[in-house]
């Protein structure tokens, strides 16, 4: 639902979606593999993906699969929406 979700915003002319990852406690596989290939058609279409408030076991599995180098992580969304 992820993936096709953000792929309905990403048609439109967007300069970046920002996922608020604030309520999400666990990231499986399949999410990870959603994000990256939300980023992979945000960089496609000229934008850029976000991600917003990762709690901290979250956070940490974007760190052990390497996504924080990859992805820009905010803790708040106003700091996303600043970027």
């Amino acid at each position: 639902m992820l993936e096709e979700a953000g792929r309905r915003i990403l048609e439109k002319d967007y300069s970046k979606l920002i996922i608020n990852l604030s309520a999400v406690q666990y990231l499986s596989s399949a999410g990870l593999c959603a994000l990256l290939n939300l980023a992979k058609l945000a960089k496609t279409r000229q934008s850029r993906l976000i991600l917003c408030g990762p709690t901290p076991a979250v956070r940490q599995i974007l760190k052990l699969s390497g996504f924080d180098k990859i992805l820009p992580i905010s803790e708040e969304l106003s700091e996303a929406l600043a970027d």
